[in-house]
C-alpha cells in the first residue's frame, strides 16, 4: 500500500466515526474535520488537507460502485 492509499484509509476511518456525517461540500467537510485535529503546524495541516482530499475521493469513488 503506497502513502496516499494509507492516508485516504485513514482519513476515512476518521471520517466514518464522526458523530454526525461530514458535509458533502469538500471545504466545509475540511473545516469541521479539522477543527478535531488540535496543535498542528502549517506544514502538518498541509499533509492532513492532502490526506484528507485523498480520503474524501476515494470514499466518493467507494459510493458509485
Amino acid at each position: 500500500m503506497d502513502a496516499s492509499q494509507t492516508a485516504a484509509r485513514v482519513v476515512g476511518e476518521t471520517i466514518r466515526r464522526h458523530e454526525e456525517p461530514l458535509p458533502a461540500d469538500l471545504e466545509a467537510a475540511w473545516t469541521k474535520w479539522i477543527a478535531g485535529i488540535a496543535n498542528v503546524d502549517d506544514r502538518a495541516r498541509a499533509l492532513l488537507r492532502a490526506a484528507f482530499e485523498a480520503g474524501a475521493e476515494a470514499a466518493r469513488l467507494r459510493k458509485k460502485e
